[in-house]
């Protein structure tokens, strides 16, 4: 898995996700749009993968919900 789309592509739709987590629908649809799942959702993710052989870790997790790293040069100052 290398995006956190390829997690939310373990289950056939966000519906049937958000079911096998017991979130509603525009809930989890909002992770997806977002790009973020929240960390306390982490390990009932994990276990309901599991049940459908596959395997997420927390530090997959958190690797690929880390922000995207700052554009610019390396080095310039963050403008105010």
């Amino acid at each position: 898995m290398q995006v956190l789309q390829d997690i939310f592509q373990i289950w056939p739709s966000m519906r049937e996700l958000a079911e096998d987590i017991g979130e509603k629908h525009d809930t989890v649809l909002r992770w997806r749009l977002r790009r973020r799942i929240p960390s306390e959702k982490w390990a009932l993710l994990i276990e309901r993968a599991a049940a459908r052989d596959r395997v997420i870790t927390a530090d997959l997790l958190m690797t690929l919900s880390a922000p995207p790293k700052r554009r610019g040069r390396p080095g310039a100052p963050a403008r105010a």
